[in-house]
């Protein structure tokens, strides 16, 4: 993208981040009301849950885009995003289910942090403003695209086996 062979990988994971949320916001409907049994207003809760999480993981962020090695922050913290739908899959107590979409929510927001921060730090200042565009974009197209395919991989696998997938 800029030269460096870096910023595609973390653009390519933010993009991946990104379709897992478009995916996980069709799908957390569906576990509210088939697996949780909260129904539709258990949906707030579980977005309400990421959210916790997310400010949680606020005081950490910082350290790990300061680690030497942010890429292992960036992996640990995308395991922490995508992780918590596989446990979802076996979730049947609603308390335990906003506990794991709160670790969702803290890695979803530290991947994140530390991926921007990795950015602006190997992109040339004169071409932040065009790569920052172009992931925006791209990260926008992942969530509708992650919103596309769920629907789709629940009627072909069923909602377990796609929250595993």
């Amino acid at each position: 993208m800029s030269g460096s062979p870096g910023v595609g990988v973390i653009v390519l994971l933010i993009c991946g981040a990104a379709f897992v949320y478009g995916e996980e916001i069709v799908l957390l409907a569906l576990v509210s009301d088939e697996l949780l049994g909260i129904g539709s207003e258990g949906v707030g809760f579980l977005l309400a849950a990421i959210g916790v999480g997310g400010i949680l993981a606020a005081g950490i962020t910082s350290r790990l885009a300061e680690h030497p090695r942010p890429g292992q922050g960036i992996a640990l913290a995308t395991v922490a995003l995508g992780a918590p739908l596989v446990a979802l899959a076996w979730t049947r107590v609603p308390v335990v289910a906003y506990i794991i979409m709160a670790v969702s929510g803290a890695g979803g927001i530290a991947s994140e942090v530390v991926a921007i921060t990795m950015l602006q730090r190997l992109v040339p200042e004169n071409f932040l403003a065009r790569v920052f565009g172009l992931l925006s974009s791209l990260a926008v197209a992942g969530m509708i695209a992650g919103s596309l395919v769920a629907p789709a991989l629940v009627t072909v696998f069923g909602l377990e086996t796609t929250l595993i997938v």
